[in-house]
């Protein structure tokens, strides 16, 4: 099938139209971009009514743009674009909709989408103990403006989770410790808070734990007691 076939010319105009998109959605809001979602729900049937056919042409570009643009980018810089485009439960379901559909039409997006799943996971640094369900369904809750999550007591650290939610929403200082480039060390309190600053941010989770940020907490140059 040549580009002069409608349904050619119309998927390429929808992953035109994600592709240039503007990021509207916010995690800290109830807004679901019906547009976005209407453009990936026209991927996602073209896909399943016509095949691998639809898309070999642009294959690398389109598990790109739904993959990193849509689900699992992180903006670079205060100055690049807002990524992922896809926050709300509905419309990471769409997008996810659209990668499940090119996987099963073809084997190559199939190697191609596990590929950056290992990835993404291999560069996730996991709490020890990981209470976000993949599975529980995300449920919105119209009656909060803003998204927090908790944190999980050790046993006798409620001072320090109380110190880190309030250091938490100052935005500017939430937002410069999140942006500092640091190296993986997993014995630094600096690196921890601002993984936890993270889960914080992105968890849908009703709690995140903190073992792995009390650990490298010293008063006095001694491990703070736990229990």
């Amino acid at each position: 099938r040549g580009k002069d076939y409608p349904s050619q010319q119309y998927f390429e105009k929808s992953l035109a139209m994600v592709e240039s998109h503007a990021t509207l959605e916010e995690e800290s809001k109830d807004f679901v971009d019906s547009r976005l979602i209407g453009y990936l729900d026209l991927l996602a049937f073209f896909i399943d009514r016509d095949g691998e056919s639809i898309f070999e042409e642009s294959t690398d570009h389109l598990v790109t743009l739904i993959f990193h643009d849509c689900l699992f980018g992180v903006q670079e810089s205060r100055h690049s674009p807002k990524i992922p485009k896809c926050k709300s439960f509905q419309s990471r379901s769409a997008a996810s909709s659209v990668l499940k559909s090119a996987a099963k039409s073809s084997p190559t997006v199939h190697h191609l989408v596990v590929q950056m799943l290992s990835m993404e996971l291999q560069q996730c640094n996991l709490p020890v103990d990981w209470n976000i369900n993949l599975f529980e369904k995300r449920t919105e809750d119209k009656t909060r403006r803003a998204h927090y999550v908790g944190l999980k007591n050790q046993g006798c650290t409620c001072y320090l989770n109380s110190l880190v939610q309030q250091l938490f929403i100052i935005p500017s200082l939430r937002n410069d410790i999140l942006a500092v480039q640091l190296e993986e060390d997993r014995d630094s309190v600096m690196y921890q808070l601002q993984s936890l600053f993270g889960y914080m941010k992105e968890s849908n989770a009703k709690y995140v734990d903190t073992i792995d940020f009390c650990r490298t907490v010293k008063l006095m140059g001694q491990p703070i007691v736990m229990s």
